[in-house]
């Protein structure tokens, strides 16, 4: 977009509609069916702007804000790709990918879109209510009507709420802004101050008490990798959408048949680091961290977990006596040098119906119905696809 000024919707302008492609993955949204419970936050951008590129983290970050406040955002490019091809649909997808992007990047290929908004340049931000009615644009207001107040040293957030209690003794820095009609407090502080309270029940204290999940609920939960571990907090930094580009789509699980069951019995080799790149148990110089990257994410960043992450599944399946029950203990601690018990497990093992575990095939966990014991060995195998490509990863065999 050409730099000049824009020429701003009035406030209280009922939003326009629009119904363009994501190119993230290339599916139609609608303003109504996006749009946020208490607001929208609509970004016209793109992505050359420097002015866009000096505010990008910024953006990412509010749109992860609003989000938790139920205020939707959605980023529209309208430049033309015939004089600004890094801003066409390619280039925003790398971009999206790129920078992980919590919201909709839509491109107004027409610039109709842009027309109706009266956007002229970028970034604009139009900030919608929960009736899309117009409550805030960047050029209405300046800077001195936006900051209504600012408090440095020891502050105070008193809250009208016996849900969520305000604190006193803040030693920070506060400061109240207006938006239109919309009115933000934000504080940035080191509590001094400790509220405690005690209560009584039949004679006796009642105190609470934290504990985390692994240790009330052990030997139940498991990641299928060290890369979905590494990741698991990050894909939860917009809930409830879950950010990750991962998803199984075929499991197993194998549990140590100790009930003397006949059906769906068989032995099995559980090795720890099959699928693994810099995440080594074994101490075998040969089967170590591979010395170039095999199956990269889209960031160029991480290995994703596959069996040819490193070449212990690759030799191994080339020698025919790793599929005799009998040789398999021998051949993996004698020719490949593995430790029994931490690099890998032979047991007699029963499959689990679907019934007896659950998963989630974005996060790649897998809980099971009974806690594990000791002495129990828990083996997966799966098949997963990544950023919406037609290639299938595999970790260990499906029977």
């Amino acid at each position: 977009m050409a730099l000049i000024e824009s020429c701003m919707l009035p406030l209280g302008t009922q939003s326009p509609s629009f119904s363009l492609p994501n190119v993230i993955n290339n599916q139609i949204k609608e303003l109504e069916i996006i749009r946020g419970k208490n607001g929208t936050l609509i970004i016209f951008m793109c992505n050359h702007c420097p002015y866009v590129i000096h505010l990008l983290e910024g953006i990412i970050k509010t749109a992860i804000d609003f989000s938790k406040k139920g205020i939707a955002t959605v980023a529209i490019s309208s430049n033309s790709i015939e004089t600004h091809p890094q801003d066409g649909p390619k280039e925003m997808k790398k971009l999206a990918l790129l920078k992980r992007f919590s919201f909709p990047y839509l491109y107004d290929e027409s610039q109709e879109v842009a027309k109706n908004f009266q956007a002229a340049c970028t970034p604009d931000f139009y900030l919608f209510d929960n009736q899309l009615k117009l409550e805030y644009d960047a050029d209405a207001f300046s800077e001195d009507e936006i900051i209504k107040k600012i408090e440095a040293g020891n502050v105070s957030l008193p809250l009208r709420s016996s849900l969520i209690q305000g604190a006193q003794s803040l030693f920070g820095l506060k400061t109240e802004l207006q938006f239109g009609h919309l009115r933000i407090t934000a504080i940035a502080s080191q509590q001094k101050s400790k509220r405690e309270a005690i209560e009584i029940k039949g004679g006796a204290q009642v105190q609470e008490f934290e504990v985390t999940g692994e240790q009330y609920d052990e030997n139940r939960h498991f990641f299928l990798s060290h890369y979905h571990r590494d990741h698991f907090e990050e894909a939860l930094q917009n809930m409830p959408t879950i950010n990750s580009l991962s998803r199984i789509t075929k499991i197993e699980v194998w549990v140590t048949n100790d009930r003397n069951e006949t059906e769906g019995i068989r032995d099995i080799v559980a090795l720890a680091d099959l699928g693994e790149y810099d995440r080594i148990t074994n101490d075998n110089m040969f089967y170590g961290q591979p010395s170039t990257p095999r199956n990269r994410d889209v960031f160029g960043i991480d290995e994703l977990p596959e069996n040819s992450s490193n070449d212990i599944y690759g030799d191994l399946t080339q020698i025919s006596e790793a599929r005799y029950a009998d040789k398999t203990v021998g051949l993996l601690t004698g020719q490949f040098n593995f430790q029994q018990t931490r690099d890998f497990e032979k047991v007699r093992a029963r499959l689990l119906n679907p019934s007896e575990y659950t998963y989630n095939a974005e996060l790649g966990f897998v809980s099971v119905n009974v806690n594990l014991r000791a002495d129990q060995v828990l083996a997966v195998s799966y098949e997963y696809n990544y950023a919406g490509k037609d290639q299938v990863y595999k970790v260990g065999e499906l029977a």
